[in-house]
């Protein structure tokens, strides 16, 4: 499968803006979490191409936003369940140690 230059640049960009984003976590962290988000936006670009061609039909290059918006929101949707969730298990603990 070749993967054009368009798709990567537009996964890197989204990692950027994950990296860039996401100040609260350790650096560390974060580059770990900016590669997952670049490949996450590699893999997963086809699956959001269709969805924006059907309501950004102007836009030329699918495949780079999708590749863009795939990585940029993949691992931050991600970040954001594993809060909620250890935030849900801890306030459980602290309720049944009472």
């Amino acid at each position: 499968m070749q993967i054009s230059a368009d798709v990567v640049l537009g996964a890197f960009a989204g990692a950027l803006f994950f990296l860039v984003m996401n100040v609260s976590q350790p650096l560390t962290n974060r580059i770990l979490l900016a590669i997952v988000s670049f490949i996450s936006g590699l893999i997963g670009h086809n699956a959001f191409v269709a969805v924006i061609a059907q309501y950004f039909p102007v836009i030329t290059n699918h495949e780079a936003l999708a590749a863009l918006i795939v990585s940029a929101v993949s691992v931050s949707l991600l970040s954001l369940t594993s809060e909620k969730v250890k935030r849900s298990v801890d306030e459980k603990l602290k309720k049944d140690d009472e």
